[in-house]
């Protein structure tokens, strides 16, 4: 690639945050009214063009590191997840479509095929769009079985086949998952947004490969935007034309891990945000995970430098502590949204590990019948029921609902949806630390006759 155009139309006036976010919203007014037409939907074209920016590898802390995004979103139907990410290809004259709702494991990774008695290895839509970018639809349409088995390919880069016939190939694909949720329901009906997100992709490790997941919901762009008439709308010069766009997408995809320059306040940075946002949200939903979090910031912000064509040379790409300030304050804003909720699942989770009135709840437990066993009982079993209680203490079932509605309201249990509670993380501890002690065993018979019930 020969950068032979003007691309200093992508530069904010300043390299500040406020800069960078007057120029982000000039870029995306220009392609909301002539290039994708939805409206009001800055945060997710911002996200698409995270995922088109982004580099294949960049220097950090000493080591190569993985630049390429990989990222979801998740949303109700019609809320211009496809057809902005359709134009955008178009724009860009780059990426492709894959529809997963009837591709296999092996269209999507490979597999083997056979005639007249030979095989040979027939790889995917992803390895074949190495060094790309695919939007892959309909996800829900992938049971989470079949998700697992690209989780190698996602984080190393490397598809492989292992059977009879065995090879490896590259496939350093930027993904853009787009789904609705799996079981057809609304994102408002869940209790978080994020448990959606849960119930498509599966397992935590499927999770966390996601850089960021956005959830756009039904009602987060109101009517009277939607239904506009042409004339209504504030039309916009079109300075940001495909032919600019292109060029400044094909400089980014020719950067090479020695032409990613992090100045030393944007690494400093990057740790910082990256210790704050492990700090803010629960891994309980890995999509925060702060044993990778950094990197997780890192390749955002590589790639809205290269998104704001941030360079002194027109060579090298600068990150600057700006950029990494911009992609903080962005994924705090998606992830506090009300379609993921995932800083109110966050805070959820945290609660977990704290028990409300413990002294309360120390105190019941050492006055219940046959304490001793009745907490050894309940450190052993996963699920915790009112009949458990019962057959430990002697009580009888409303005495047991009392004690349990007592724990419940004191965040040591959480009800399971197949009946019973689990235990929180705190209450587990607790109830450890009791079953170490001596407890007395005093029967139900022997504490009435001492008059202590």
């Amino acid at each position: 690639f020969v950068l032979n155009a003007d691309l200093s139309a992508f530069q904010p006036s300043e390299w500040t945050v406020a800069g960078i976010d007057a120029k982000l919203n000039d870029i995306y007014e220009d392609l909301e009214a002539n290039v994708t037409k939805i409206y009001k939907r800055r945060d997710l074209h911002l996200f698409f063009d995270l995922a088109f920016y982004s580099v294949l590898y960049a220097q950090f802390q000493g080591k190569l590191t993985k630049g390429w995004i990989d990222c979801l979103c998740i949303g109700d139907a019609g809320q211009g997840k496809s057809e902005a990410s359709s134009r955008l290809i178009g724009h860009y004259r780059a990426g492709s479509r894959i529809d997963t709702k009837r591709a296999s494991v092996a269209g999507l990774l490979g597999g083997i095929s056979e005639a007249d008695k030979r095989r040979w290895i027939r790889w995917g839509a992803i390895p074949l769009n190495d060094r790309r970018l695919a939007v892959l639809e309909e996800v829900k349409g992938m049971a989470p079985e079949a998700l697992a088995t690209l989780t190698d390919m996602r984080s190393s880069g490397i598809a492989e086949i292992t059977k009879i016939e065995s090879a490896r190939t590259n496939a350093r694909t930027r993904l853009i998952w787009l789904s609705n949720p799996r079981s057809d329901r609304k994102l408002c009906t869940y209790n978080y947004g994020v448990d959606a997100v849960r119930e498509l992709i599966g397992t935590p490790e499927d999770i966390r490969r996601f850089d960021m997941v956005i959830a756009v919901a039904s009602g987060d762009v109101g009517y009277d935007i939607l239904n506009q008439t042409e004339e209504q709308r504030t039309s916009c010069p079109h300075y940001y034309t495909s032919e600019l766009s292109s060029h400044l997408l094909m400089w980014a995809w020719s950067r090479n891990e020695n032409q990613i320059k992090i100045l030393p306040e944007a690494e400093h940075e990057i740790l910082a945000a990256a210790t704050r946002m492990s700090e803010t949200f629960s891994s309980a939903c890995p999509i925060v995970e702060p044993s990778d979090q950094r990197l997780k910031i890192l390749r955002l912000a590589i790639a809205i430098a290269c998104r704001t064509f941030s360079t002194e040379d027109g060579i090298n790409v600068i990150v600057r502590r700006c950029h990494v300030e911009t992609i903080e304050r962005y994924l705090n804003k998606i992830y506090a949204s009300n379609a993921l909720g995932y800083l109110a699942f966050s805070q959820a989770q945290m609660n977990e590990g704290k028990l409300q009135q413990i002294d309360v709840v120390t105190a019941a437990l050492r006055e219940l019948p046959n304490a001793g066993s009745t907490i050894q009982a309940m450190v052993e079993t996963e699920a915790i029921t009112a009949q458990l209680i019962v057959d430990c203490t002697e009580w009888l079932k409303d005495r047991a609902s009392e004690f349990l509605g007592l724990l419940v309201r004191n965040q040591a249990l959480k009800s399971l949806r197949r009946g019973g509670y689990r235990k929180t993380a705190a209450f587990i501890e607790l109830l450890k630390q009791m079953d170490r002690t001596a407890l007395p065993n005093e029967t139900l018979r022997m504490k009435e006759s001492k008059g202590e019930l």
